[in-house]
Order: C-alpha cells, then structure tokens, then sequence
C-alpha cells in the first residue's frame, strides 16, 4: 500500500473516494466540508436530501457514500464518504478511520484522501492533537495490512508540524 502524507486543498488531489468526517446535526462547516461545497454543493446536498428522508440524528460512524464525478465540478475527486463523527458521543478515532477506509476499499476505491478528523474545527472538544493523530496511524495502518493495493493520501491542510509528526509516527 502506498501512504502519503500531502499538504493543501483535499479536494485538488486525484482520489476515486475523499473521505470527510461530519457531525450528526447536519451543521456542516468544517474546512473539509467548506473545500467541497465551493466547488459543488452536489454532495452535501444528496446527504442533506438522504438525511431528510430518515429524521432524527445519525448514528455514530454511520458511513453515506454520495457518488459524482471529478468531470462535475473543478476538484480531483469522483465521490464524497461522509462518516459521522459524534463529538457528544466520540467513538475511537482509529474505528472511524478503519470504517471509512475499509467501506471505501468494499467499493472498489484504488485511491482515497481521507483528512485527520478532529484536529480542525472540533479540535476544541479534543485537545489532546497528538493523541488524535497517533489512534488515527494505528487506523491506517490496520487498514495497510489487509488492503496493501490501495493508495491513501493523508491530507492536512496548511500545517506543517502536523505533516512531520504523520510521517513520523508512518515512518515515511
């Protein structure tokens, strides 16, 4: 498997799958969700729509595939995983990395971004960044036994301490 650890815009790097961790109240405004939705609000709206369908909030780690096409819109990416992360209610961050990145695998995704949920926005519920980012390698790295064909790019925006400390605790 192939493990990158790259800075910038989620949405600008080539994946069949990105994957964005959001909250289940349907309030949306994380730096994730912001990058997709300026370049189509195609996704949020089919999850919003489903979210309609079923009231009430999601259940933790529930994951919502919205499929779409890197030809409709000006991003890298084809389809969006949204997997809910519950801050009220957190499960382990290497649970929700491994659902995300063992659905996308069912799908037959070769390649996914996937950020380092919890260190933006909702940081401010998790303090403890190191922590976070060490349960998230140990999700990524379950996941690198089992599907060693399948190209991960880790993407942190605009922070270059994090970056060293992922491909460190990688060993990139």
């Amino acid at each position: 498997m192939t493990i990158q650890v790259v800075s910038g815009n989620i949405t600008q790097f080539p994946a069949d799958v990105l994957v964005t961790f959001v909250n289940p109240y349907g309030v949306w405004r994380g730096g994730v969700d912001r990058a997709i939705q300026a370049i189509s609000p195609h996704y949020h709206r089919s999850l919003k729509h489903r979210l309609n369908e079923r009231p009430g909030n999601l259940p933790n780690t529930a994951k919502y595939l919205v499929e779409g096409d890197s030809e409709m819109h000006g991003g890298e990416f084809k389809d969006v995983l949204f997997v809910v992360d519950d801050v009220d209610h957190p499960a382990p961050i290497d649970a929700l990395v491994s659902t995300a990145l063992f659905y996308a695998a069912s799908i037959r995704a070769e390649t996914i971004s996937i950020p380092v949920p919890r260190t933006g926005q909702a940081a401010r519920f998790f303090p403890d960044v190191n922590g976070t980012v060490l349960q998230f390698v140990r999700g990524v790295l379950e996941f690198s036994v089992l599907y060693p064909e399948v190209e991960v790019s880790i993407v942190v925006y605009d922070d270059d301490d994090m970056k060293t400390f992922l491909e460190l605790c990688l060993g990139l």
